[in-house]
């Protein structure tokens, strides 16, 4: 840009020169004719203007072609420095994914504990809970190194079956809500605590809640919503399964319902219903009852005008055999 700059502004120094020149010696010609020094036949000075317009043609062409010049070099240098800054977003990109692995494998590494599970057993739906058997092994452990699990303000103490394995078994509410579970590892006369990763809600362990994996498209044509696609309806525990229904809706009312209840036990695609006329949404409303006697609900906007809030449509809801709601996702 600087080396634009400085030819034109070489070129304008020369142009003003040159009208400069040619405004002198024309003057002084027409003074030699004034005083009968010569005559003014076919004269090879050009008058001012137009000397003035042949320059401004020039220093206009000149300027538009260093011009297109410099825009296609610019345009390389843009170029070049998009494939720059694209290369450097994916170095970038790949070390923090490094850096967020070596992180935690740093934080694996400081960890006492190498690893842990848990099994959901002994369920009793009439008392809605659950036996939940848990299994820890620590890398290192002393004769005194005791393990308790906290969670909801409860400690839990683990037994130790030698080997630096502790096991213990409580019991939860398949309904309740579970956080900010931890390990506490004393040990030399010092507690540990480490994060524990377990359910939130054993709801999910237990019952076969439903979750989606869809394939649509949508359009507006002449102010009409239209739609094509598939879905299929994936669940945990399809064996608590007593039967599956999906009811269309728009604008808040049910257009239809289907019993897909075998599409969903062998995991089939269901093909969208063709002819649905719809407002600004297409939502569905899948019902799953339960051997135990649970009625799951799951209201999901599928395809929405940009200017519907969604969070005020959706739910998820467990009903028991009466109607009341005894579990609902926040």
């Amino acid at each position: 840009m600087s080396a634009l700059v400085i030819c034109l502004i070489f070129m304008l120094i020369a142009a003003a020169v040159i009208i400069l020149v040619c405004v002198i010696a024309y003057n002084r010609r027409m003074d030699k004719v004034a005083n009968g020094e010569v005559r003014d036949r076919h004269s090879r000075i050009p008058d001012p203007e137009t000397t003035v317009n042949g320059t401004y043609r020039i220093v206009l062409m000149a300027i538009a072609t260093i011009s297109m010049i410099s825009i296609g070099a610019l345009s390389g240098m843009v170029s070049s420095l998009q494939s720059s800054i694209s290369s450097l977003k994916s170095d970038y990109h790949r070390l923090y994914r490094e850096f967020s692995d070596l992180q935690e494998q740093l934080e694996a590494d400081r960890r006492l504990i190498a690893d842990y599970h848990y099994e959901v057993e002994d369920l009793d739906y009439s008392n809605r809970t659950a036996e939940i058997s848990l299994t820890v092994r620590l890398k290192e452990f002393t004769n005194d190194t005791k393990v308790t699990l906290q969670q909801n303000g409860e400690d839990i103490p683990l037994t130790e079956n030698g080997s630096g394995i502790y096991s213990g078994r409580f019991t939860a509410g398949l309904f309740d809500s579970y956080s900010q579970a931890s390990f506490l590892i004393t040990q030399d006369g010092k507690t540990v605590a480490e994060s524990a990763e377990l359910p939130e809600s054993y709801v999910w362990e237990v019952l076969p809640m439903p979750s989606l994996a869809c394939s649509f498209s949508s359009d507006v044509s002449f102010g009409k919503l239209k739609y094509e696609g598939s879905y299929l309806i994936e669940t945990a525990c399809p064996e608590e399964i007593e039967s599956v229904s999906v009811t269309y809706m728009t604008g808040g009312r049910d257009l239809m319902t289907l019993d897909v209840t075998e599409e969903t036990l062998n995991e089939q695609e269901i093909r969208l219903e063709k002819g649905l006329v719809l407002e600004d949404d297409l939502t569905f409303r899948i019902e799953i009852l339960t051997k135990s006697g649970f009625r799951i609900v799951n209201r999901s906007v599928m395809i929405y005008d940009a200017s519907l809030d969604v969070e005020d449509v959706d739910f998820l809801k467990v009903l028991d055999a009466d109607g009341n709601v005894v579990w609902e996702s926040e």
